[in-house]
């Protein structure tokens, strides 16, 4: 009996240690210091069906290559049940969904979910191309990690294809490393020093 509560004694403190390191980092680290150009009208919102359901559809489709790497992919699927795909059933739920808009237009959004306890993923970061080169991606970029860090993550990862160098030159600048790169993607990951 003394073994079994000595190894359990182990176990809650050491997640106990996690959880603490994890809770100081975010509430003493400083957070980067955004270079994003303001914009009053835009705001990110929670993401609404009736709202932006189509609208996030359409900007998937005309982004296709950038954003899915599966051709059975479905973005119907994905907003309809908030997950991040129809093989991943124990995220069912989990996805977040963030949107930018201005007064009338989607500009762009966001979506991210917890992989565990102390790891979350950004699954899409899309903004309409017409908006580009305004700072709405590090905007959505940087309230999808500010997100995930209060949810407790204490790494984030996401892949981008290895030929979106305006992507990588984003997330290489607000503090993801590249952990693995393919043929197709490169792999990042961003957590604390």
């Amino acid at each position: 009996m003394n073994v079994g509560f000595s190894t359990i004694k182990t176990l809650v403190m050491g997640v106990s240690i996690a959880l603490g390191g994890g809770i100081a980092y975010f509430y003493f680290c400083p957070e980067p210091v955004a270079q994003v150009q303001e914009d009053a009208q835009a705001q990110i919102l929670e993401y609404e069906p009736a709202r932006d359901r189509q609208d996030i559809i359409n900007l998937m489709k005309k982004n296709w290559y950038w954003l899915i790497s599966s051709p059975d992919y479905s973005a119907e699927y994905m907003l309809d049940n908030q997950i991040p795909s129809h093989r991943e059933p124990r995220y069912k739920g989990a996805l977040r969904i963030k949107v930018l808009r201005d007064d009338k237009n989607l500009l762009g959004f966001t979506a991210y979910y917890k992989l565990n306890f102390y790891e979350g993923r950004v699954l899409f970061l899309a903004v309409d191309e017409t908006q580009r080169g305004k700072g709405y991606g590090e905007k959505l970029m940087r309230h999808a990690l500010s997100e995930l860090k209060k949810l407790g993550s204490y790494k984030i990862c996401l892949d981008t294809r290895v030929d979106n160098l305006k992507a990588q030159s984003l997330y290489k600048r607000i503090g993801f490393i590249e952990e693995s790169r393919d043929d197709a993607f490169v792999h990042f990951i961003q957590k604390p020093e």
